[in-house]
């Protein structure tokens, strides 16, 4: 049984610091950084990017081979936990092997919720939380460009508008009256919002998801979904339809300055304002509550 004095579970950016902080206090114990990621160290708020194209895979890692040789680490990708005993300072592996550990850090990060909305079992999805979700997701956009983005995050909002420069047909959902609403106020978010309908992306906000459906039109009858960390995700219509035809929302109190049709196959936009041209400032200014 392989033995370390450190062994650290996920490739994260707090396993990244600890290892950092490790060697500050002990330059000669042992270090294990097991993760079930294939690659190297990378972060998903990069992810985004190379759904669009902007970015290719290789550009996206945090740290080389040099950085765990110098630091005397033995990185194990694709090796998975699968189980711990904490009375024994043991973990098991995906691969039955087992790992003794004299002290233990669950640096996994977060993982995808994709939302239990009807239908969602009938549909193809991804989730975009890793670097194969982002290859993956990159080469379904080669068979459609209409995409819906469900949840108005950082996270989904930051893919939204890497979908939108990409040349996808985007439709963000929100159940609040705002986007973003956990990070900015009403003017920020206003300001974010008209610089999406200027670059043609449509917005519904005070809406939810009630239910998902294959394409109709025969063509090709796959959908899918895409989920980030947190409940927010992004829908992704293979379909020639327009994506209300994929799902169909309720309202949940919207916006009386907005006005919706959610007619099967109709592009329902947001119908109030006009549309400008807002830069990164209104995503950089902080929030005034």
């Amino acid at each position: 049984m392989h033995t370390t004095d450190y062994l650290i579970a996920g490739s994260s950016h707090a396993a990244l610091e600890a290892i950092n902080a490790i060697r500050m206090h002990d330059g000669d114990g042992s270090i294990t950084v097991v993760t079930r990621d294939p690659h190297r160290p990378y972060s998903p708020t990069v992810l985004p990017y190379v759904v669009s194209g902007r970015s290719t895979p290789e550009r996206v890692f945090l740290r080389d081979d040099d950085f765990f040789t110098a630091n005397k680490v033995d990185y194990r990708s694709g090796c998975a936990l699968a189980g711990l005993d904490p009375a024994a300072h043991q973990a098991r592996l995906a691969d039955g092997s087992t790992i003794g550990y004299r002290k233990l850090l669950l640096a996994t990060g977060a993982s995808p919720i994709v939302p239990p909305i009807p239908g969602i079992e009938r549909v193809d999805y991804h989730v975009l939380r890793t670097l194969d979700d982002a290859t993956r997701l990159r080469a379904a956009m080669a068979a459609s460009k209409n995409a819906v983005v469900l949840g108005a995050g950082l996270v989904g909002m930051h893919a939204a508008e890497n979908l939108v420069k990409a040349g996808a047909s985007v439709t963000i959902v929100e159940m609040s009256k705002q986007l973003t609403s956990g990070y900015f106020d009403e003017v920020a978010a206003g300001m974010i919002e008209q610089a999406f309908l200027g670059n043609g992306a449509k917005i519904r906000t005070g809406h939810r998801v009630v239910g998902l459906e294959p394409s109709a039109d025969g063509a090709d009858p796959r959908s899918s979904t895409t989920a980030t960390p947190s409940p927010p995700t992004c829908c992704w219509s293979r379909s020639a339809c327009a994506p209300s035809s994929v799902i169909s929302t309720a309202a949940a109190s919207p916006p009386s300055a907005a006005s919706w049709s959610t007619t099967p196959c109709a592009r329902a936009q947001r119908t109030s304002g006009p549309p400008a041209t807002v830069r990164r400032r209104a995503a950089s200014s902080p929030a005034r509550r």
